[in-house]
């Protein structure tokens, strides 16, 4: 993904292409409500109809030429869907009337218009907010259905990846001390394990042959997760469950399905699991942070508490 910086380089050499290409066409004018706009690229491409879902890659900023969002940023574009006021609303949706597909152009609009006098706090009602734009797409109802759950994980794996960035960098005192913790375990049982960056540790007590999963598949998993002194507090094998005395009845005892990457379960398995090859068998041991932090778990999982996962990578479901 561009940053921000390289995305402003890029618009800025696409705005000076264009204004050189339009020079003599005046792609250029000021709309009801004081809203400029000025043309980068004018394709003259399929045009938008009411009820169409456009997405847009946009960049806005404020007064002081300060970044307030970014749609590359996050990974998603800008989505509206047109109706037959755009054109005459003296608002914002006015300039995105302006472009067909494959369009780009940059937008003066008045905060009140872009705001629709629902200011952030930050903005006053005379700013005036810079937006770049060009319409990627144009989408029937059903196209942006589909789209939009793709979108979405896209979402989550990004707010994953905040949440964990922001959990190692806040955390790294707590990780590391729990990490004595478990290198001294690791030691007293002779154990061979490897350690990653986050201070996850692992042992692969049975090496798989089948495929490494990527982020976004969805895995099979058999596991058994423990305390540092050996309690369990759930399995998904019901053998393990009776002996360890925490089988319940009527639950099916059989390998736990999720989405791998994207946040339905602890970081610690999310980096853990993304490891093991099918077929694998592995012990992970995971600091507090990646696992249930301070909030702890139930009744046998306490805040702050360690934890030991056996688990086996059964199969990978595309």
């Amino acid at each position: 993904m561009l940053k921000t910086k390289n995305l402003m380089l890029a618009f800025a050499g696409l705005l000076f292409i264009g204004l050189q290409a339009c020079e003599n066409n005046k792609l250029s004018g000021t709309l009801e409500g004081g809203m400029e706009y000025e043309f980068i690229k004018n394709v003259d491409g399929q045009k938008t109809v009411d009820g169409d879902f456009i997405t847009l890659n946009v960049i806005y900023k404020n007064e002081k030429d300060s970044v307030l969002g970014s749609s590359l940023d996050a990974g998603v574009p800008f989505v509206m869907r047109k109706d037959s006021t755009w054109g005459a609303s003296k608002s914002f949706e006015d300039c995105f009337n302006l472009l067909d597909k494959g369009d780009s152009a940059v937008f003066k609009i008045p905060a009140k218009s872009l705001f629709k006098n629902q200011l952030p706090p930050d903005i006053g009602a005379e700013s005036v907010i810079t937006i770049f734009a060009g319409l990627e797409d144009i989408l029937n109802e059903e196209e942006f259905n589909e789209k939009s759950m793709e979108w979405q994980a896209i979402q989550r794996k990004k707010q994953m990846e905040l949440t964990r960035k922001s959990i190692l960098e806040n955390s790294k005192e707590l990780i590391d001390e729990q990490g004595v913790t478990i290198d001294k375990y690791i030691a007293d049982n002779s154990l061979e394990a490897q350690k990653t960056e986050s201070g996850l540790r692992y042992v692969i007590s049975e090496q798989g042959n089948g495929a490494i999963p990527n982020p976004g598949d969805r895995v099979q998993v058999n596991y058994t997760g423990k305390l540092m002194d050996g309690t369990v507090f759930d399995t998904s094998v019901e053998a393990v469950a009776k002996e360890a005395g925490v089988y319940t009845e009527g639950r099916s005892y059989q390998p736990f399905t999720f989405q791998l990457g994207f946040g339905q379960v602890i970081l610690g398995w999310d980096e853990g699991i993304g490891l093991l090859n099918v077929g694998s068998k592995a012990t992970i041991f995971i600091p507090s942070p990646l696992g249930y932090g301070e909030r702890g778990a139930g009744e046998k999982i306490k805040p702050n508490a360690i934890l030991v996962f056996e688990v086996e990578l059964v199969d990978v479901v595309q």
